[in-house]
């Protein structure tokens, strides 16, 4: 498998619930604490990307690849864009001779589906620069740029998170877990790299 590295160069406008929303799903009414909800927000968003492996705001990354990939299940060599679900891919580079040289949209197949979508060229310069992370793909990646676009589970499991997580304040116990609610609401949007 290649090695792969992230980065967010444009960061999500905003968050994919609303601090009104969450609050009243907490049925809290007092603006006290608002400062305490966004953190849990921002904590329960981090986790539930983390866990189904999703981007639920837009944003724009870049991806340093280390080789490409082959696998007897794909007709090719690719990589797989590790960060889901992909909304526009941008710009596919290779350093060769110490230039970097876009590579165009005609040498290549995007395969997007459910999962992680995935890059694949017929015909490769099988041998670009000795360098560490020879490929960059810039892309964005997410549902939407604002929370109208993130679907409405996921939503709910954010809000179970916070939830939870404030009506239980100072307890030691799976207090850096995602509750078994927000899991299991979550499950159906888990992307497991399963794929050879």
């Amino acid at each position: 498998m290649s090695l792969d590295n992230y980065k967010i160069t444009v960061p999500p406008a905003m968050a994919p619930v609303k601090l009104c929303d969450v609050k009243e799903w907490c049925r809290v009414t007092h603006t006290s604490e608002d400062v305490l909800f966004a953190a849990l927000i921002d904590s329960a968003v981090a986790k539930a990307e983390l866990y189904t492996n999703r981007a639920f705001i837009n944003r724009t990354l870049t991806g340093d690849f280390s080789h490409l990939d082959c696998s007897r299940y794909e007709k090719g060599y690719f990589f797989e864009l590790r960060r889901a679900p992909l909304s526009t891919l941008t710009s596919v580079t290779v350093m060769v001779s110490d230039v970097v040289t876009t590579i165009s949209s005609d040498e290549y197949n995007l395969k997007e589906d459910s999962g992680f979508s995935r890059i694949v060229f017929e015909e490769v310069n099988d041998s670009p620069d000795r360098v560490p992370y020879p490929y960059q793909v810039t892309f964005v990646a997410g549902y939407g740029a604002n929370s109208d676009a993130v679907p409405a589970p996921i939503k709910m499991a954010i809000n179970e998170a916070v939830c939870y997580w404030y009506q239980n304040r100072g307890d030691c116990d799976g207090a850096t877990e995602l509750p078994p609610i927000a899991k299991g609401i979550l499950g159906e949007y888990r992307i497991l790299n399963t794929y050879g």
